[in-house]
């Protein structure tokens, strides 16, 4: 059929067959760059965010232990404030969590952090009161190591399971980032390829 076609016709068909290829190139160009940018993002505003309030926790707990021990032993009201800062902080920490978690796992770790850390306040809370009352503190520091140790142990675990899940997705949206990047580029230079095959083509022609 195309033995048919005028020369006009013939230029008009190798254009189009052209700058429809280009069109598909910038299109796929298009769509992986703004997909690479969206898991890029997700990994720097999401999972590195949470892997950032994760050790915070961490370091709220032994903020939280320092004053409560520091208590036990001066019995002065400064570690009391110092504690009590210490578990808002960590209660504004695990909201910030609970909103940006994303997966059914962290929620479930989240809510066993939140579980430990009631047992550990409550435990806590037991022993201040009997420090404010008549404990000495070498009896008020081995009620603490009987007591308070072992929940904040289990408190420390949730918290590194957590972490660890953190690190996980973080190297996970790094892998799929680049994953998609390079198949990106790959398909893109497949693309090109067959352009100016077609190209060469149409100038024989």
């Amino acid at each position: 059929m195309n033995r048919d076609w005028t020369f006009g016709q013939k230029v008009a068909a190798g254009f189009a067959s052209v700058v429809v290829l280009a069109v598909a190139i910038g299109a796929v160009a298009t769509y992986g760059l703004r997909t690479v940018v969206s898991v890029k993002d997700r990994v720097i505003t999401v999972n590195a965010q949470n892997l950032i309030d994760a050790e915070k926790l961490h370091a709220l707990r032994e903020k939280n232990s320092a004053s409560l021990r520091g208590f036990l032993l001066a019995k002065e009201g400064t570690f009391l404030d110092a504690l009590r800062v210490a578990r808002t902080d960590s209660a504004e920490t695990l909201a910030r969590l609970r909103k940006s978690v994303y997966t059914d796992e962290g929620r479930q770790l989240l809510d066993q952090i939140e579980r430990a850390e009631r047992d550990h306040i409550q435990v806590a809370d037991q022993l201040i009161a009997l420090r404010q009352t008549s404990a000495s503190p070498d009896s008020a520091v081995h009620a603490y190591e009987e007591q308070v140790a072992p929940k904040r142990d289990a408190l420390n675990r949730q918290i590194d399971a957590f972490v660890s899940r953190e690190n996980r997705l973080l190297e996970d949206g790094q892998l799929a980032s680049s994953e998609r990047a390079a198949s990106t580029i790959t398909l893109v230079v497949g693309l090109s390829i067959i352009a100016i095959l077609v190209a060469f083509v149409v100038a024989l022609v």
